[in-house]
């Protein structure tokens, strides 16, 4: 079985951030600076632990969820993602 080693690009970050912030950071920011008090600054912290959370458990299963969805499905997934991107990336 042959394996393909693949670069991913570098630029679309890069081209992402030159009307401002990326939308994580700012959304962070507009966050924080709509919280009210301590609790609301914790609030929103909390928040954004959490989904680190979800993200860092989705980093570790992405072996197993590659493997229940097969070549063909993973190939699938890969094709839709790409066509989300060029949809996102020529809105804006």
């Amino acid at each position: 079985m042959r394996r393909r080693i693949t670069i991913p690009p570098s630029s679309p970050p890069r081209h992402a951030a030159h009307r401002g912030p990326p939308g994580a950071i700012a959304t962070m920011i507009l966050l924080s600076n709509k919280a009210e008090g301590i609790a609301g600054q914790f609030a929103v912290q909390g928040v954004m632990l959490l989904v680190l959370g979800c993200v860092l458990a989705l980093f570790f299963m992405a072996s197993g969820i590659e493997r229940a969805l097969g070549r063909t499905g993973t190939l699938v997934v890969t094709r839709l993602l790409g066509m989300l991107l060029a949809a996102l990336a020529s809105n804006s």
